[in-house]
């Protein structure tokens, strides 16, 4: 039989496993815990009939310094009459694969809202696109 059964000493309860194949997409804005994250995934499942490839996506910190952003910043006060939330989440990997290709790339993530992302009800809210839109063409006419 394929299956076996799994255990865990942080659980008391023993599972069936079946053969699976679970893909990891990995971010952070460190690269030193992107590995660390690797190596503890395939730990966690070596003794286990699963099969865990781990792709990361490259890390991108928070610049310090950043003209642009202080362009961004002082455009959304401009545009709507007050400060913006400057803040690191779990977004912009995009930002990260280009900051690896383009060293020294001086940029920032936005969006628009968005609900329930990565699942079959994602979506995202209409208005806030067309803020988005309205600000991006602020920035770029700012100087």
């Amino acid at each position: 039989s394929n299956k076996t059964v799994a255990r865990s000493e942080r659980s008391p309860c023993s599972i069936m496993a079946f053969p699976a194949l679970v893909t990891a997409f990995i971010s952070s804005a460190v690269n030193s815990s992107i590995e660390a994250i690797k190596v503890l995934v395939r730990a966690e499942t070596a003794a286990q009939t699963i099969s865990w490839p781990c792709f990361a996506y490259p890390a991108w910190p928070l610049a310090r310094e950043s003209k642009f952003r202080d362009i961004c910043v002082e455009t959304y006060k401009n545009l709507y009459n007050k400060d913006p939330e400057v803040v690191t989440i779990h977004a912009g990997l995009e930002c990260g694969i280009l900051s690896e290709k383009i060293p020294g790339l001086d940029c920032i993530s936005i969006g628009p809202e968005m609900l329930d992302i990565h699942t079959p009800m994602e979506r995202v809210e209409i208005k806030s696109v067309e803020r988005v839109w309205e600000y991006i063409k602020a920035v770029m006419a700012a100087k």
